[in-house]
């Protein structure tokens, strides 16, 4: 070897007989060999909410020294430095050579630090050879517990009802896995991590971590009871009650839509008592609540004293339709909407993929969701009052035997603000970010104008990696949509997100209060009901598995669907009862097909609600 360890130049590789003050790639091909220095696995970001995130890799290191870990944010124009982390095998002990183990890491904004997007990043490092061989997770938004407000009442949705949302000490998600401390046990919560307490009884803190700052974690701090009984246990997307049985208004404990001297009382008649000698509601107060009744509750209360409020849900920014239409095989053929859209759909209820146009493709072009070419007589124009449509078969075969079309549309009524379309040039690197969005994107689908079998490819929060539309899509892309960032999204070398010199469309939804984005975990029960937070107008649906294909899954309310039948994006996939059988009031009902009900599936869903005309 041609280089030695040398304290006085600050841990890096002295010069050997190469001349270089290194490493050379020689040098360090050498070192790995010597401590058996392995690169990090590829990172996968498997929790985030409010300012907390967690990323778990793959760990081969058998050195006792390990990986260093970046904390980057983005500035607009690019990835910067923000914190950095050192990682031994100390934290983790491991007794095999190499070390094969996941490891999970966890990293909370600090109160002062700005809101964005924020991703880590791991790369093997030695005293003997500086960082090389960096990988990053991908991103998520984070913003301080303040901020993340979602009904703007003043709680934030923390400790309104957990992070995300951990309703009470019951385990009440629609699966229903008999796990009190799983990850989140409230519906409607983020992915499980896998961090179930050692100790069922939950009377230590026993998740590895000395000061425990993540609520949701599987485990408690030291303390006998589960960490989602330390919540007020409101509804964090509502402002008022909407009924007296609602708890919405930490600040309205009596649900009559009034803080007043009634409310007050509540909170001097627990004074000086902990929870759950005290009712949870009792305990507003602070931010990182203390589970104790004291003077930080009833100056929070007072806060609010002689405040009204009435029960208004807000106004969708998001307006739909939907219908249907048997086809007639002309060459031109005006469907009525009521609006001028932005995005229309159209899926035969028999054997025909889906086919979609939005405002900013070319004139005549429409483009399917699988691994087809554009259609030049699909959707020919988006207009003033609905759509056109041409004479191909996957948008309107007339004949003996005509199938009936589904048809969706959609409009943002703040023109980019909610929904933005656009396209960006491949340039076929690695890492091709696409900025200007203007917002971090919950659900992203991108498809390539170029040539060939060219697939859509799709990206929403929950997901680890981007996914495909179409059956045998279930395994992740990895080198698809990398991932949601502060002003729009990077995308990897796939030819599907990156060709050189093709033009790529995308479509890229705001995440708001009206667009929420979620996953669960398939029973093969019949009627298994998915919660969604508001009641959605649109859901769309993808399985993590190839059960079944893994057809992605789509369906809205209005007239396009008047039974229990809902759609798919891909080719040879008619209308199927047992998938997404019915919007209902929060939430979403499925059936047992395999497209979105096999046993122990991941399905990741999207839903937004909307003004209906």
């Amino acid at each position: 070897m041609d280089a030695l360890a040398d304290l006085n130049l600050g841990g890096q590789i002295d010069s050997g007989c190469d001349g270089v003050l290194g490493p050379t790639p020689r040098d360090v091909t050498l070192v790995q060999a010597l401590y058996g220095l392995a690169p990090p696995g590829r990172p996968t970001t498997v929790f985030s909410a409010g300012p907390d995130i967690a990323v778990r890799f793959r760990d081969d290191n058998a050195a006792e020294e390990g990986y260093g870990v970046i904390i980057e944010r983005w500035s607009g124009s690019g990835w910067i430095f923000t914190d950095s982390r050192f990682l031994t095998n100390s934290i983790a002990p491991c007794s095999a050579v190499p070390c094969s183990q996941d490891r999970t890491v966890y990293y909370r904004k600090p109160e002062g630090f700005l809101d964005g997007s924020y991703r880590l990043c791991f790369y093997q490092t030695s005293k003997l050879y500086p960082n090389i061989a960096t990988v990053c997770a991908a991103s998520r938004f984070l913003r301080s517990n303040l901020a993340f407000d979602t009904d703007g009442d003043g709680f934030s949705d923390r400790i309104e009802s957990g992070t995300p949302l951990c309703q009470n000490e019951t385990n009440d998600d629609p699966t229903d896995d008999s796990v009190i401390n799983d990850g989140c046990p409230a519906y409607g919560g983020l992915r499980e991590v896998g961090l179930e307490c050692v100790d069922s009884s939950n009377t230590k803190n026993d998740d590895g971590l000395a000061d425990d700052p993540f609520v949701n974690d599987g485990c408690p701090v030291f303390g006998a009871y589960s960490e989602a009984s330390f919540v007020i246990g409101t509804d964090p997307r509502a402002v008022c009650s909407a009924s007296q049985n609602h708890d919405a208004w930490p600040a309205d404990i009596n649900n009559d839509q009034f803080s007043d001297i009634s409310d007050v009382v509540r909170i001097t008649g627990s004074f000086g008592l902990a929870i759950p000698q005290a009712p949870n509601r009792s305990n507003i107060a602070p931010e990182a609540l203390d589970r104790f009744v004291d003077i930080t509750d009833l100056s929070k209360m007072v806060s609010f004293f002689g405040l009204r409020c009435t029960y208004l849900p807000a106004v969708s920014p998001f307006v739909l339709a939907s219908g249907t239409y048997v086809g007639d095989g002309s060459s031109s053929r005006y469907i009525d909407v009521g609006f001028q859209p932005d995005m229309v759909i159209v899926k035969s209820s028999g054997n025909e993929q889906a086919v979609f146009r939005t405002n900013n493709m070319p004139s005549g072009e429409s483009f399917l969701f699988i691994c087809t070419p554009k259609l030049l007589t699909g959707i020919q124009s988006l207009e003033s009052g609905g759509f056109t449509v041409g004479s191909d078969d996957k948008v309107n075969r007339g004949g003996p035997g005509a199938p009936t079309y589904h048809w969706f549309a959609i409009k943002d009524s703040q023109p980019g603000a909610n929904i933005k379309f656009g396209s960006y040039t491949g340039n076929g690197q690695q890492s091709h970010p696409v900025t200007g969005i203007g917002f971090t994107p919950a659900w992203a689908f991108v498809k390539s104008a170029g040539g060939g079998a060219i697939c859509g490819v799709q990206r929403q929060a929950d997901m680890p990696a981007s996914f495909g539309f179409a059956g045998g899509d279930g395994e992740p892309y990895y080198d698809g949509v990398l991932s949601l960032d502060g002003d729009g999204f990077t995308v990897g070398s796939r030819g599907d997100v990156n060709n050189l010199n093709s033009t790529i469309y995308y479509v890229a939804f705001k995440g708001s209060p009206n667009f929420l984005t979620g996953h669960y975990t398939g029973t093969g029960m019949d009627g298994l009901t998915v919660p969604t937070g508001p009641s959605p107008a649109f859901v769309s649906v993808k399985g993590d598995s190839n059960l079944g294909g893994s057809r992605a899954r789509w369906r809205a309310s209005g007239l396009g669907f008047p039974d229990a039948n809902s759609a798919s994006y891909a080719v040879n996939t008619p209308d199927s009862p047992a998938a997404i059988r019915a919007l209902q009031a929060g939430g979403f009902e499925v059936g047992t097909d395999d497209d979105v009900n096999a046993a122990g599936t991941t399905y990741y869903w999207v839903a937004l609600d909307a003004q209906v005309p």
